[in-house]
């Protein structure tokens, strides 16, 4: 049997092109492709063709059913679009010292470049484009892993497992109504959280080849042109320098809870100097993300542009670390919502979770999650509060469950500890260096989070779902078809409906997007300007700003 580490670690840079995934694919899963039989090869081009083009067409026909309606629609033609047009008039001069949008402007200025040369009617086409490449991206990458688990299998049972299995864990991120939105309307969400996803590959890959971390510092820089809340991507990328596996050579064994620490004394031991070298080069591979950040902070004398400045007054007094430290109670909101969405995905998680029970050098790292996420309840307030933020999605429901003095909802801090349990026992079921890339990427975006001054479901929801699929790649990965199956009857059945969770979850939100987007009023249209008083004076919530008619 072919030795699945030098599989991993001998994949070429052309592997994670999408365009190339269709023959990547066919060789990974045979060394014959003619051999495949007519249903596998009918599954893959399906999947990697034809559904795309689906996802893109679904997209489109949702903006012409549902129109301007909801939040998406209100903000395209209050913020984005305007935001769009006045980079349009100004081709190529454009002024970046003001516009409707509170984050860096690269979303706007593709799509004022697209619009310059093709005219406005490309906007919604570009904009469910970004979402298909968004889901593609995933679906690939999910391909990808699952067919170096199949060791060449050529079985139709054993293809259509990898298809069906990498289809059915990355649908819930395309049901989620915060992706499908960016996919309707112009919002620049998807396109952030697509170079989030490919600074996290490429760092991933960086892993087994160092050469990945150039890749990943572009998507880290491309990423920061669009949401400057994201330079947290830097983090995962320098971890995964300092464990790259070309350093030292990884060892061939099965992935248990009981090695997670031996693997991790390795790691920060061996050959310190020369990993603390290596992350040190990725370290300045980062300072052009930092720099352009710099540049718009500089230009527009704070984090976002002046018109946004005073929606949320920071307090100059403030020391600046207290300064970055807005919403105290989001990493114990990002656990939560590991708690409620990994639930769907208990049979990727769950053997690992029973195997840490039973191991003495794993059990006391549960333990700490579990109090780790306890204290980042129970510290800060984790009660509803539109003033403070915390409202919408998961907030709504802690107003109608027990809270604790007025501070502590139950509901989160339950959700949060079994977030917890969900976190560590993902993390003890994949490889060290994987599982420090996955650890940093969550502690980074939580530490960014808490930075801003809104904990929206929307802002947090799609990371979510996208940590999940990756980790339950990786944990489908290092599985092996050969590899026993579970003796116990309930792992055993978990095993066998592993896909369903996702599946279900996929169900669940397109139905919560569909009741969203369909009950949607039609959207207000304010006519806003940037830098006006009457605009910012609307975004501190100042309720004698009418709406004026959309024009036509």
């Amino acid at each position: 049997m072919p030795n699945r580490a030098a599989i991993a670690r001998s994949a070429p840079v052309h592997r994670f092109s999408i365009l190339a995934s269709a023959d990547t694919l066919c060789r990974l899963t045979t060394h014959e492709p003619r051999k495949l039989p007519a249903a596998t090869r009918l599954a893959m081009q399906f999947v990697l063709g034809l559904l795309p083009i689906f996802v893109w067409v679904f997209c489109l026909k949702l903006r012409k059913d549902f129109g301007l309606t909801g939040r998406g629609g209100f903000d395209e033609i209050n913020f984005h679009k305007p935001a769009i047009l006045q980079f349009v008039s100004e081709w190529p001069s454009f002024n970046l010292h003001d516009y409707l949008s509170a984050t860096t402007p690269g979303y706007h200025l593709v799509q004022a470049t697209l619009v310059h040369f093709l005219g406005q009617m490309v906007m919604p086409i570009a904009s469910s484009a970004i979402t298909v490449a968004l889901f593609t991206s995933l679906l690939v990458h999910s391909l990808f892993r699952l067919a170096i688990a199949q060791h060449g299998a050529t079985r139709t049972r054993d293809v259509a497992a990898v298809v069906g299995g990498a289809v059915l864990v990355t649908a819930p991120l395309l049901a989620s109504p915060y992706v499908l939105a960016s996919g309707i309307w112009l919002l620049p969400d998807n396109l952030a959280w697509l170079l989030v996803l490919e600074t996290l590959l490429f760092s991933l890959a960086a892993l087994s080849n160092r050469k990945f971390l150039i890749h990943a510092a572009i998507a880290l820089f491309l990423l920061v042109c669009v949401r400057q809340i994201h330079l947290w991507a830097a983090a995962p990328m320098i971890v995964a320098a300092f464990c790259s596996s070309s350093v030292t050579a990884i060892p061939e064994l099965i992935i248990t809870p009981a090695h997670i620490l031996t693997e991790l004394k390795d790691t920060l031991t061996r050959n310190f100097a020369k990993r603390l070298s290596i992350a040190a080069i990725a370290a300045a591979l980062t300072l052009p993300a930092i720099l352009v950040l710099a540049y718009f902070i500089h230009l527009w004398g704070g984090l976002t542009p002046p018109t946004f400045q005073g929606q949320y007054p920071v307090d100059p007094t403030k020391p600046l670390l207290l300064r970055l430290f807005n919403a105290p109670a989001a990493p114990a909101f990002i656990l939560a919502l590991f708690g409620v969405f990994g639930l769907f995905y208990a049979g990727f998680w769950f053997p690992a979770l029973l195997r840490s029970l039973k191991t003495r050098a794993s059990f006391p790292l549960l333990l700490a999650f579990i109090a780790f996420a306890a204290i980042l309840s129970i510290l800060p307030a984790t009660t509803y509060s539109m003033a403070e933020g915390r409202w919408s999605g998961l907030w709504n429901i802690t107003t109608r469950l027990p809270v604790i003095a007025n501070h502590t909802s139950l509901l989160i801090l339950s959700l949060a500890v079994l977030g917890a349990i969900t976190l560590c026992s993902f993390l003890a079921s994949i490889r060290i260096g994987h599982a420090l890339v996955c650890l940093t990427a969550i502690a980074g975006f939580a530490a960014a989070q808490a930075a801003s001054f809104q904990l929206w479901q929307r802002y947090n929801e799609p990371f979510i779902l996208i940590m999940l699929i990756i980790m339950s790649v990786l944990v489908m990965a290092h599985t092996s078809p050969s590899d026993p199956a579970p003796k116990h009857p309930l792992l055993l059945w978990l095993h066998r409906l592993r896909f369903a969770g996702p599946a279900l979850l996929a169900i669940l939100l397109a139905a919560i997007s569909w009741n969203m987007f369909s009950k949607a009023k039609p959207s207000d249209f304010f006519d806003l300007k940037p830098g006006t008083d009457r605009t910012k004076a609307f975004l501190k919530g100042d309720e004698s700003i009418k709406p004026v008619e959309f024009p036509h």
